[in-house]
């Protein structure tokens, strides 16, 4: 009797999400937090996964891990990558191998950002690193099965990138993922060479979309997408500084398009009450895991920061921001939207 009774019982429901993943180099360790405490959900299932640059590599690493070892095995892949990135320097710049070494030297200012932002307008890094070294190349190695990603048909995968000659947005699918997509995924074009691929040109893909929301949308089952933003939106008080200003405007660079995305993602909803059932915007629902007041606090130059101590310090935050947003929202996915769209809108309040 007890065994039919256990037959009967049955196992939870899976609740089948897709993850948009943004870009801000150092910074993602903050979608990596995110990330590692949503796969602490039993029933959290990932079809698929869109990322720029950080978050290009972000959803590699957990493409990875779900295929060998499910949720756990996800979360092993994240803290590879992280703590292998975390015992190299210039990853995220090549500058930061003698950038660290200043630091300790001057209370934690660094003469070594003003200089790197004046080389960068007279140097291109055809002239400051002839040789294309990239430490990030050996790091994606190291820590990502790219024959696995090519091979894998479970977990639908999307990288953004930018075609440097003809300003068209390239999204690199499941077949094209290696350790070249991804790079040009990350390439900021004053900090290294255009990633040659297939005889095109790339520079990073926020530049395009950071990270684009529609092949999930057209690839993918579920209608429910989870966005992880790293950008602040929101910065309280006008930027005087040359340093405030330029951190503005990366802010406000990679967040246009995803902004826009959203924006009009809603306007057909709105708009089109007469949507077909078989429609793909029809019932896309968007959620949003984000600390627009911890990001604001973070400069620009952070996202260079490979120190471990701050990569797992940013983890931490990120951990805590999906904790408070599971408890409150992860009951609805699959029912409703969340995601605060006044905060998103484009125009003023």
């Amino acid at each position: 009797m007890k065994t039919k009774e256990k037959e009967k019982v049955k196992a939870p429901q899976k609740v089948s999400v897709n993850l948009a993943l943004q870009g801000g180099g150092a910074q993602g360790a903050f979608t990596w937090g995110v990330v590692d405490r949503l796969l602490e959900e039993k029933t959290l299932d990932i079809e698929g996964m869109s990322g720029t640059s950080a978050g290009a590599i972000n959803a590699a690493a957990i493409a990875c891990g779900l295929l060998k070892g499910g949720n756990e095995g996800a979360r092993k892949a994240l803290d590879k990558f992280w703590h292998t990135l975390s015992e190299s320097t210039g990853a995220f710049n090549p500058s930061q191998a003698w950038h660290s070494s200043f630091k300790s030297n001057f209370f934690g200012w660094s003469p070594v950002d003003m200089v790197r932002d004046i080389l960068s307008q007279t140097l291109s890094p055809y002239q400051s690193n002839p040789l294309n070294y990239n430490p990030l190349k050996e790091i994606l190695l190291k820590t990502i099965d790219f024959k696995l990603l090519e091979n894998n048909t479970k977990i639908k995968l999307f990288a953004c990138g930018t075609n440097v000659e003809t300003n068209a947005l390239k999204v690199f699918h499941n077949d094209e993922m290696s350790e070249e997509t991804l790079l040009a995924s990350s390439c900021l074009p004053n900090l290294f060479q255009a990633v040659e691929w297939k005889k095109n040109y790339y520079w990073d893909g926020g530049f395009m979309g950071n990270p684009v929301l529609e092949p999930l949308i057209y690839h993918c089952k579920s209608k429910d997408i989870i966005v992880v933003p790293i950008n602040a939106i929101r910065h309280p008080g006008i930027p005087k500084t040359p340093k405030q200003i330029l951190d503005r405007v990366n802010e406000i660079t990679f967040n246009a398009n995803l902004m826009r995305e959203i924006r009009s993602i809603r306007q057909i909803q709105q708009f089109s009450d007469h949507l077909a059932p078989e429609n793909p915007f029809a019932e896309v629902r968007l959620h949003c895991i984000q600390n627009e007041e911890f990001m604001a606090s973070l400069g620009v130059d952070t996202k260079y920061t490979t120190d471990r101590g701050f990569l797992n310090s940013v983890k931490e935050v990120g951990r805590e921001t999906a904790d408070q947003w599971i408890k409150k929202y992860y009951h609805l996915i699959g029912k409703e939207m969340t995601m605060d769209l006044g905060l998103w809108r484009m125009d003023e309040p």
